[in-house]
């Protein structure tokens, strides 16, 4: 019997107390009590934990660090070498999480998407430095160019003068 009022004041939004956790606001619903569990059960550090398939058309996350700080001059981009050395000792890139510590622990959609931005932020910065020195490069092999018809040039006019 004890079960079966349970229920009915579960499903009623009435807890054993008879407080009502379910708050109703036009067409809006809120619970106002501990955490959520649906298809498991709560979790102790979740307010929501769903065991299945959860379908949003959205969803908005804040952050107050932001990986712009990747674009400060004082931040300390890897070297390539640095880079290839930590996927060669641990398999992954730098400051992401090895697929073991993702199947134990999870990851956060906010860090996990801050994460990545900040690799294609390294990336950007990256293409920006090798193409400075790709332009860099071009300019020294027309000038050797150039260069070389002068002295080619040069060449040619003593060549015709001694004969």
């Amino acid at each position: 019997m004890k079960k079966l009022l349970t229920a009915i004041l579960l499903l009623t939004g009435l807890g054993l107390s008879g407080q009502n956790y379910w708050i109703r606001n036009g067409e809006n619903i809120s619970y106002s009590s501990d955490n959520v569990g649906v298809g498991t059960n709560a979790q102790p550090n979740y307010r929501l934990a769903v065991e299945g398939i959860v379908r949003a058309r959205e969803a908005h996350l804040n952050s107050d660090n932001w990986p712009d700080y990747v674009f400060d001059q004082q931040y300390p981009l890897p070297t390539l070498e640095d880079v290839q050395q930590h996927i060669a000792t641990h398999g992954h890139l730098i400051n992401i999480p090895s697929a073991e510590e993702v199947a134990q622990e999870g990851v956060t959609l906010l860090k996990m998407n801050k994460l990545l931005l900040e690799k294609v932020e390294e990336l950007t910065r990256y293409i920006l430095i090798h193409d400075q020195k790709r332009q860099e490069l071009e300019k020294r092999i027309a000038l050797l160019k150039k260069k070389r018809r002068k002295n080619n040039t040069s060449e040619a006019a003593i060549t015709e003068h001694k004969d």
